[in-house]
């Protein structure tokens, strides 16, 4: 059975692109919102996320924050989603407690290998 991947980003041109990549080998649910992942949430608790950081409507931090005060999400495996790469930034993002970054552009390898190498 396929493990399933939610992937989080206000970017379509990004969704499509993680989406055709993953779906292959895992059940994708593309989402542009954090209200829409939410909702899918209480429905289906992905084995891991994708998580853009700079959405409009609430930052990754806050969604993974969100996440982290909820029993039932608190276990899910985040991989945060960055065009951001100075050092400091990565390490921000690390320290939330996300189990890695992938920066933006990648290429399919290392989309397919983070998701690989974390998904429970």
């Amino acid at each position: 059975m396929k493990k399933t991947v939610f992937i989080l980003d206000d970017s379509l041109t990004n969704l499509t692109k993680a989406e055709q990549i993953l779906s292959p080998r895992y059940n994708v649910l593309a989402l542009e919102t954090a209200a829409q992942m939410f909702e899918m949430l209480d429905k289906t608790v992905p084995n891991l996320i994708l998580l853009d950081i700079e959405m409009p409507e609430m930052d990754g931090f806050e969604v993974f924050a969100k996440l982290e005060a909820n029993e039932d999400w608190k276990d899910i495996p985040v991989v945060y989603f960055t065009a951001h790469t100075k050092e400091e930034y990565i390490s921000q993002c690390l320290e939330t407690g996300a189990c890695d970054i992938v920066i933006k552009p990648y290429d399919d390898e290392t989309i397919l290998n983070t998701v690989r190498t974390h998904i429970a």
